[in-house]
């Protein structure tokens, strides 16, 4: 089994949902959330240079930060990054077999997230050299 950890020095953001307003043709995500998610993909391809992973195991999110908004929303985001940033294929049942989130109340100063990834398969051989293995 493989495992890699990412520390993201972000604060926890809920998933926003597309909003459109009247004679809107198209709809739009907030600017806040638009920058949360570049820069959280920003953070996860420095972290995650192989192929997308096909099959997880085990995905754990950690949330660290205000006590706001419902944890799946939470969870949504960062599983949505990790989409974009190519560390996984999709977020579906299909590909994700077990996932725990938590959340710790945190100062703003110190709001962060922590993604653990565990999987079978090496995406590549030899391209994470500095992995450790856990029975």
């Amino acid at each position: 089994m493989h495992s890699r950890e990412l520390y993201i020095p972000l604060r926890p953001m809920s998933k926003e949902r597309p909003r459109s307003f009247q004679g809107q043709s198209r709809p739009y995500m907030s600017r806040n959330y638009k920058l949360w998610m570049k820069d959280c993909v920003a953070v996860m391809q420095e972290w995650w240079v192989g192929p997308p992973l096909q099959k997880v195991k085990f995905l754990e999110i950690e949330h660290h930060g205000a006590a706001r908004g419902d944890l799946d929303n939470k969870d949504g985001s960062v599983m949505d990054a990790l989409v974009k940033a190519g560390v996984i294929k999709d977020d579906n049942v299909s590909i994700i077999d077990d996932r725990r989130s938590t959340f710790h109340k945190a100062k703003v100063k110190e709001a962060h997230i922590i993604v653990r990834i565990d999987w079978e398969d090496e995406p590549h051989p030899g391209l994470f050299p500095d992995i450790g293995e856990s029975e």
